[in-house]
């Protein structure tokens, strides 16, 4: 570009030949007015300037030719239609409007015709640069041929002036020059068409003056001024250029050269410049210097990028020699950029001369640019420091490793830029990005030591990676960042390929809006093959409580930035404190994990190793989240979980995968050790959740939970297994199983025990709460077995038991209801079963060793005494503290009403049975058909084995009628009367007595009596319940009222004269036999002829 400035002002210097064109015509020109000299005159002169013309080979044609003397009796030659032509030739080779040639007198009167001055209007004229160098011409003539320097064009344009022809020529003047100015080396034309030059010349000094109407902004002209004063002699002088208001858009194509025919103008605004330099000895050109100014107008910036300038200019310094422009004092304003500075800038040339590249080295301050689509933000008073070199052949644009530091931040960077051929690259109607045109390719390399989030979210292109942008600069906040390195890639077409890392300190980044603001981060930024991640060495969350969340090793990022759609993948390594972890988890993007107690109700460490998979783009739905997490819960405890108790464990494991979260591990109860396990589903699952437990059950933790266990009556460990229902706004609800083995059990009050071999079961299910309540209750035991329901008091203890059957020890078949009463004693209610007397437990006499005294009260009970005889309807209570006390009233096998009263003794309770009518209840019991009145007492003394009572019976005032095993003994005893009696009206017995020994297989009379008025009676022997059998043997005592007279010396119930007799047989059919001789064997001697009666032995005493 220098060398072509250059030939510019050679071309300048050259330009005042011009003149010599015009040397074909002459004129003679008066001082007022012109004089014609006459035709004769015109044809005489225009026939020498033809002969003269014909010594050059050339010939004229003239449409007007006249000689005239001006005044001052000056010649002039005035010509009009002009035209010049080549021997031989039909096309002009210099065509003029017109010509006037004012002819030297003092020439003329030594008879020689010589120009004195040269005035021509109307020439096409041409100013042409090639590789030869630098020609001029006037159509197709060339007066400055190929001259490489001005010393050069000096030195031709003498050559011509010092002609003999033009030895008098002092003034050559041009008007309406039309002036084409084409470099057939770089490419480019510019055309003017209206232009004056005056050529003036005393001796060997020269002065040239050119003004000409160049292309100017809008419709109005530019100008452009050439000066020179040269030394012909010397081939020195002083050069002044100046250009005004000049529109570089209106600048030519030419041939193959910089500007292609499709290229829009680069610049489209006036330009204004002044340059001033000295021609040295041979011409040789010195340093111009001068000022560039810019006028409001566009400079293209690529594309349909445009910056509208306001105004700017420069100190210039054009040194041919170095083929270096130095610009200083650089300023420009425009709506997107502004800067002050400096610049230097040297062409590169080719061999032909054309110019190959430009290379520029800038300094700028008080940078500010304002770029939308590019930067994000304005940036003021950045300083920028740089070198680019352009290759105009390649259209490549290299940028040299430098500077842009803008406040406190410092970017490193370099690149390559090329433009597309026009030729080549057709614009689409829809281009298919922003950050740069269609068909244009950028390399871009960019670093920095430290930057702050506000100098990245300015300088970062809103254009690049947008959605990787927009997260980013949204989510990462405050902080610095480091070791900053970019580098993009863009081709001809599609998006930039981008390769951006960085590090960050002490930096703020939201992983996602749904969770808390990561603070305190130190990690690394990786933007590379569309993939970004951010990577967290450490940093700290606060969580939804107010707790501080130590992070480490996170990482954050998406697999395919070019998709929108893209999750977002969170993963990292938390530590927090029990509460501030499990809020974490609650929150709404990880699935709302609803603990069953409250985060801040929890002590202890949470390790978390956190994954998250976050849907982007709009429309996102919790239900798409995908979480998991894995980590431990160590040294932590509640005393929420389960109201009232403490809930500990050293270590648990969290595990939340496939939509679900669950807590494992071993725990404590107050202490006591289990192993438990909760889960829930989260994001739209079932609403509640669930704890699995198993834990081992020992009297330590019966106890603890305040259950009334006699000392000693619980011993060896179970195991229990179940689950917990937590549902919101609910009671936790709990399903549990017992294996009871390996546990002995004893209940002394109820007189069933279990040994710790020997299995049992419990299942509970019910809901948990300060008084807990289960609705199922089932016990299995050998000896026992109990359906119900079953509430806890507050702080412990049976609130209520409710057992809809209770089978117990054999004795025990009804339904049980439990309330604690006052002063730890316990009332309990029998109701709708059977009680059998003979399994009740053994009991002492005391307080025996129970926790608590026990009220039974029996309501519809059926209390059986022996397979014939039971107590049905029974109501009544019955004390169990220390033993069974108490009072129940029933009737007799439904029947005859009659009232027991329990004492307690040793080794069971006694038994008091008692009525108002003995002889009915004889005869519901079975014993008699008819029998009547009669006040009953019999006593039941237990005697330690099961079922086995020591009986003791008296009945005062009973009637007997209608016996047939009376009436057959009377009537094998031959008692007449009696037996009649008996027939008639009954057997009246005032007083009855029974000694004997009932056990489950037997009952054994040792000794009764009977006795009456007329009769009087002893029985003693066996009955075989099991075999239902008797062996009996007896004395009736006829006219007892009498014969009783004698009862001293015999048993009760027998006279002194009475008669033996034997039953034996089945119970229902016995054999009799009756000795009626034994009547001969009154009192005592009856003894030597009958069998001892039998002996109570009492087993299990």
């Amino acid at each position: 570009m220098l060398k072509v400035a250059g030939r510019l002002v050679q071309t300048a210097v050259i330009l005042g030949t011009v003149a010599l064109a015009g040397a074909v015509t002459f004129a003679v020109v008066a001082q007022e007015r012109p004089v014609p000299l006459g035709p004769w005159i015109g044809r005489l002169a225009g026939d020498r300037i033809q002969d003269r013309l014909a010594e050059d080979g050339l010939s004229a044609v003239i449409g007007t030719f006249e000689l005239t003397l001006r005044p001052g009796l000056v010649p002039v030659v005035e010509a009009r239609r002009l035209a010049l032509y080549r021997r031989g030739e039909n096309v002009p080779l210099v065509a003029l409007d017109a010509a006037d040639l004012v002819i030297d007198r003092g020439a003329l009167l030594r008879g020689r015709i010589l120009p004195a001055a040269l005035r021509l209007e109307g020439m096409q004229a041409q100013l042409i640069a090639s590789g030869g160098g630098v020609s001029l011409g006037a159509g197709r003539a060339v007066f400055i041929d190929a001259v490489q320097h001005p010393g050069e064009g000096l030195a031709q344009l003498r050559a011509i002036l010092d002609k003999p022809r033009f030895s008098q020529l002092r003034e050559l003047g041009v008007s309406g020059i039309s002036l084409r100015v084409e470099d057939r080396v770089n490419g480019w034309a510019w055309l003017n068409g209206d232009g004056d030059l005056l050529i003036s010349r005393r001796g060997d000094e020269m002065s040239l003056d050119l003004r000409l109407a160049g292309p100017g902004e809008g419709t109005g002209p530019g100008t452009l001024a050439l000066g020179m004063q040269a030394d012909l002699a010397q081939g020195t002088g002083h050069l002044r250029l100046a250009a005004r208001g000049l529109n570089p858009a209106q600048l030519l194509p030419g041939e193959g050269g910089i500007l292609a025919p499709r290229d829009p103008p680069l610049a489209d605004l006036p330009v204004s410049v002044v340059l001033e330099t000295e021609l040295g000895a041979g011409g040789r050109i010195a340093p111009l210097r001068g000022r560039l100014a810019l006028g409001e107008g566009d400079l293209r910036l690529g594309g349909d990028r445009v910056a509208r300038v306001t105004g700017g200019g420069a100190e210039i310094t054009l040194d041919p020699a170095r083929t270096l422009l130095r610009l200083d004092d650089l300023q420009l304003q425009s709506d997107l950029a502004a800067f002050r500075g400096r610049a230097r800038i040297w062409p590169g040339m080719t061999p032909a001369g054309a110019v190959s590249t430009l290379t520029a080295q800038l300094s700028l301050e008080e940078v500010a640019l304002d770029l939308p689509g590019v930067l994000a933000a304005p940036v003021a008073g950045a300083r920028l420091e740089t070198a680019l070199r352009y290759d105009f052949a390649a259209r490549r644009a290299e940028l040299a490793p430098g500077w842009l530091v803008a406040g406190e931040a410092s970017l490193r960077f370099r690149g390559d830029l090329r433009a597309p051929d026009p030729l080549r690259c057709a614009a689409p109607d829809t281009p298919s990005r922003s950050f740069l045109p269609d068909c244009w390719r950028l390399s871009l390399d960019a670093a920095a030591r430290r930057l702050d989030t506000a100098a990245v979210k300015a300088l970062w292109p809103p254009a690049l990676e947008p959605p990787t942008r927009a997260w980013a600069l949204d989510n990462i906040h405050g902080g610095s960042l480091r070791d900053l390195r970019l580098a993009m890639r863009l081709g001809p077409s599609g998006k930039p390929d981008t390769a951006l890392t960085f590090t960050f300190a002490d930096g703020a980044v939201t992983a996602d809006p749904g969770l808390p603001q990561i603070s305190g981060a130190d990690g690394f930024f990786s933007l590379q093959d569309r993939q970004m991640a951010v990577a967290l060495d450490h940093a700290r969350m606060t969580a939804p409580d107010g707790g501080a969340v130590a992070i480490r090793g996170g990482t954050v990022g998406k697999a395919d930035t070019s998709v929108k759609e893209t999750p977002l993948a969170v993963a990292g390594h938390v530590e927090a404190a029990a509460s501030s972890a499990l809020s974490l988890l609650s929150l709404p993007l990880l699935g709302g994990a609803e603990l069953p107690v409250a985060p801040e109700e929890v002590a202890g460490r949470v390790a978390l190793d956190l994954g998250l998979e976050v849907p982007m783009g709009p429309g996102r739905e919790e239900r798409q989240i995908g979480y998991s997490a894995t980590g431990r819960i160590t040294d932590a405890a509640s005393d929420a979980l389960l109201p009232g108790r403490q809930v500990a464990t050293p270590e648990l494991e969290l595990v939340l995968a496939d939509r679900r979260i669950a807590i494992a591990g071993p725990a404590t109860l107050d202490g006591f050790p289990a192993q438990i396990e909760w889960g829930r589903s989260l994001g739209g699952g079932e609403p509640g959740s669930r704890l699995d437990f198993s834990a081992s059950v020992s009297p330590e933790l019966l106890d603890h939970l305040g259950l009334p266990l006699a000392a000693g009556s619980v011993t060896g460990t179970g195991r229990a297994t179940g689950h917990v229902a937590l549902m919101p706004g609910r009671p936790a609800r709990i399903d549990l199983e017992a294996d009871l083995t390996g546990m002995g059990i004893r209940v002394a009050e109820l007189g069933w025990s279990k040994s710790a071999g020997r299995a049992a079961s419990l299942a509970l299910a019910g809901s948990l709460g300060a008084a807990p309540a289960f609705d199922r209750l089932a016990l299995s035991a050998p000896g026992l077995e109990a359906q119900g329901r079953l509430s806890l008091a507050q702080g412990g203890g049976i609130a209520a038991l409710d057992l809809s059957r209770a089978r117990l020890g054999g004795w025990l078949d009804a339904g049980v209801s439990l309330r604690p009463g006052a002063g730890g004693t316990r009332a309990v209610t029998v109701s709708g079963g059977t009680v059998d007397l003979g399994g009740l437990p053994k009991g002492g006499g005391g307080s025996g060793g129970g926790t608590g005294a026990t009220e039974v009260t029996l309501r519809d009970m059926r209390i059986r005494v022996s397979d014939r005889l039971a107590l049905s309807g029974a109501e009544g209570r019955v004390d169990l503290a220390g033993g069974v006390a108490g009072r129940v009233s029933g009737r007799v096998n439904g029947g005859t009403p009659l009232r027991v009263d329990l004492t307690r003794a040793s080794p069971g309770p006694r038994i008091r049975i008692r009525g108002e009518n003995a002889g009915q209840a004889a005869r519901d019991a079975g014993i008699f058909a008819k029998a009547t009145g009669g006040a009953l007492d019999l006593r039941l003394d237990p005697t330690g084995a099961p079922g086995t009572y020591r009986g003791d019976l008296a009945i005062d005032g009973l009637t007997i009628s209608d016996a047939p095993f009376a009436a057959s003994l009377l009537s094998a005893i031959s008692v007449v009367g009696i037996a009649e009696q008996a027939g008639e009206g009954g057997l009246h017995f005032g007083d009855v007595e029974a000694d004997f020994l009932l056990t489950p297989e037997r009952v054994v009379v040792s000794q009764s009596s009977a006795t009456g008025p007329s009769l009087g009676l002893s029985l003693d022997g066996t009955l075989d319940l099991e075999r239902k059998t008797m062996d009996m043997q007896g004395v009736i005592s006829p006219f007892y009222f009498v014969n009783r007279l004698g009862a001293g010396m015999t048993r009760p119930g027998e006279g002194l004269v009475g008669i033996t007799f034997k039953l034996a047989g089945p119970l229902d059919a016995p054999r009799l036999k009756a000795n009626p001789l034994s009547v001969l064997t009154p009192g005592f001697f009856r003894e030597i002829f009958r069998r001892e009666p039998p002996q109570i032995v009492e087993t299990g005493q």
